[in-house]
């Protein structure tokens, strides 16, 4: 259900972005789109726009530079989603010029996608363009005789215009979306109206300012339990609900950064434990011997009740550091104030609000030069006299990570916590059970991505071939009733897709004029039209003007109008077409009769443009020389592959066994 699901909201962005790139063929549509007005400028740093359609965010970035306008931002953000299969897989299914797929996103310093609010999310080190900062803390209290929970956070100062509440369960098969006031901190769902699964309940947070989305803040809920599992880029440098700290007067954002574990992966992450989440919290060592770290607050518990605390640590290369260092889990009850732990207690500098005081205190786990996780990743549990209790009166734990280090290269990860109300459950997993879970649903990732590599390992031959023709590096032209210039029996056969109203394709002529004057008699010119792979004005009146003066002269007088063509390279009106045709005496009336009736123009070119798109061509001028397409076009690159065929070189043996497959030939043995 959940791949069926992803396949048509894939689909729907395809058929979306193509709608609105194309408003003339499609003018009676209306697709949902969002605009995020961007303002100002950038601040320097990664850009990162996000989906928020599974747990396991897609997303795709730029890094801008300090100063630089809004609306160059919008322009290279957009031609990273046209570019990207990240987020837009839409080139597999259709063919799509990306160039007005990209005109059609930036929109001055707006961009505009298709979707509904809250379909994403902006993240990064990029801290200018008036993004705000995202919620944090974000938490969960189930009120079981109501059949209600209710959500907690905290907004930055100022709060929102709007908040996006997005609910999905069942494992993403369903999806609520709600917009709140923004200055909200608490939202009250109804199970009676919403029959969500809080056995399996993802809720996201996305707050937005001026309609520009922050990044989104989440959290995973199975039964009392509050999971953070989820892949959602950081905010500058920090993981989402959570917050820095540092002893200090500055905190030194740059000692935090987002590291990537299991990324760009070729299958779906599904992210269901610690120890498979693609982002973890990098803490590099605090400047001038200060402490510091993160943390969070769980908010809306249950006074009274007992609260299990997981996570997911690793001190990475801690052992090959020199010097003192020490890391620490620690958690506790807030006071009866409600205020915020300060500094000094999270330091271990003064006492906690239970009055516990020294670095001990409120302590989870303990790590230093004497105690290494060895580089891999462990799942810390609060034992049995460390467990949580909630006194008469509060309802909120805060849960942080405390670093110190001499060394200024010593660093360490952090994956995230889970928070059990195992006085809510009387099924509650023994502490035990909750680490055999992590690791066994771990063994079964790494697993499939072993089956995975070693299967792609078995086929690589295959996946070669594939790559190959996905990306039209090697593709079999048909020359018959194509125009051809140069001997028929030339050992170099130079195919171009070209459009004769790019300026582009006409230098790219003139250097392969010049060649067959370097290499007489070795080439021959195949000439493809590709007037809709890349759209000029007047192409497709220029092409059917060539067309008709290869039917009536055959090569000869397809060149003669091909470079008449180009030399009045500003004429596109049919009428002025059709007076250079009545120049070179070819019949016009046939021009005419086409120029009023577009299908049967469209079929003059329909051969060709399918040969494009069976090749993969995206852009015009495309060569292909002997079959391989030329990727350096410059003279050089040219020369170099025409003496490779003229001295019998293979370029590539691994190119060449796969053109043989294609061939349906035997390929040759390699040594």
């Amino acid at each position: 259900m959940k791949t069926q699901k992803n396949v048509m909201f894939k689909l729907f962005i395809i058929i979306a972005i193509y709608l609105v790139g194309c408003p003339k063929v499609y003018s009676g549509s209306r697709i949902a789109t969002i605009n995020i007005p961007f303002k100002n400028s950038a601040s320097g740093g990664r850009l990162i726009l996000a989906d928020t359609l599974n747990r396991n965010a897609r997303f795709v970035y730029i890094d801008t530079f300090s100063g630089e306008p809004a609306e160059t931002v919008v322009d290279r953000l957009a031609r990273a989603i046209a570019d990207s299969n990240s987020l837009f897989e839409y080139d597999r299914v259709i063919n799509i010029d990306r160039d007005s797929a990209k005109k059609s996103m930036a929109r001055g310093s707006t961009l505009r996608l298709t979707g509904t609010l809250g379909d994403y999310c902006l993240s990064g080190t990029e801290k200018g363009l008036c993004i705000p900062y995202p919620p944090v803390s974000l938490s969960c209290s189930y009120n079981e005789p109501n059949d209600s929970f209710i959500l907690y956070w905290i907004n930055p100062p100022g709060g929102y215009d709007s908040i996006m509440v997005i609910l999905n369960w069942r494992d993403f098969d369903w999806r609520n979306k709600y917009i709140i006031p923004g200055m909200l901190t608490s939202y009250t769902i109804d199970r009676k109206k919403v029959p969500v699964d809080i056995g399996d309940l993802d809720i996201w947070l996305i707050g937005f300012r001026d309609n520009i989305p922050s990044n989104a803040t989440a959290i995973h809920i199975s039964g009392h339990c509050l999971e953070e599992i989820y892949g959602i880029p950081f905010s500058d440098g920090i993981a989402p609900n959570w917050t820095a700290w540092s002893t200090s007067a500055q905190s030194d954002r740059a000692a935090f950064e987002q590291g990537e574990k299991y990324t760009n992966l070729l299958f779906y992450n599904p992210v269901k434990v610690l120890l498979t989440k693609p982002f973890y919290q990098v803490i590099n060592a605090p400047s001038l011997g200060g402490v510091h770290g993160v943390y969070r607050k769980f908010l809306g518990l249950m006074p009274g009740h007992t609260y299990r605390l997981a996570a997911c640590i690793s001190t990475l290369e801690m052992d090959s550091i020199n010097g003192d260092w020490s890391l620490s889990l620690c958690a506790t009850h807030n006071g009866p104030d409600g205020m915020d732990l300060t500094i000094q207690q999270l330091a271990g500098l003064t006492p906690l609000p239970d009055g516990s005081r020294a670095p001990e205190a409120g302590r989870i786990g303990f790590y230093n030069q004497d105690n290494t996780t060895k580089g891999e990743y462990e799942i810390m549990l609060s034992g049995y006299n460390s467990h949580i209790r909630l006194p008469a009166g509060v309802d909120t734990i805060t849960v942080w990570i405390r670093f110190t280090c001499s060394d200024p290269k010593g660093k360490i990860g952090f994956s995230g916590v889970k928070l059990d109300d195992i006085s809510a459950d009387d099924n509650a997993k023994s502490s035990q059970r909750v680490i055999q879970d992590e690791f066994s649903e771990e063994a079964s990732f790494l697993e499939k991505k072993e089956r995975f590599l070693h299967s792609k390992a078995r086929r690589a031959l295959r996946s070669e071939i594939a790559d190959v023709r996905r990306l039209g590096l090697f593709c079999s032209t048909s020359i018959d009733s194509s125009p051809t210039l140069g001997p028929e029996n030339a050992p170099v056969t130079i195919v171009m897709f070209s459009n004769m109203r790019d300026p582009d394709c006409a230098d790219e002529y003139g250097k392969v004029l010049m060649l067959t004057d370097e290499f007489p008699n070795q080439i021959r010119l195949v000439y493809k039209h590709a007037p809709y792979i890349s759209r000029h004005k007047g192409s497709l009146a220029a092409h059917v003007a060539a067309i008709l003066a290869y039917e009536q002269r055959g090569s000869s007088g397809f060149w003669e109008m091909h470079d008449l063509l180009l030399e009045n390279f500003n004429l596109t009106r049919t009428s002025a077409i059709r007076r250079l045709m009545e120049q070179e005496k070819l019949d016009t009336q046939k021009y005419e009769r086409l120029s009023k009736n577009k299908v049967e123009t469209n079929k003059l070119v329909h051969k060709d443009y399918s040969e494009a798109k069976r090749c993969q061509v995206t852009e015009t001028p495309s060569i292909f020389i002997n079959n391989k397409k030329l990727v350096d076009r410059s003279i050089e690159g040219y020369r170099k592959r025409i003496k490779e065929i003229l001295n019998n070189e293979p370029s590539n043996n691994k190119w060449e066994r796969i053109r043989e497959i294609l061939l349906h030939n035997k390929p040759s043995k390699t040594k």
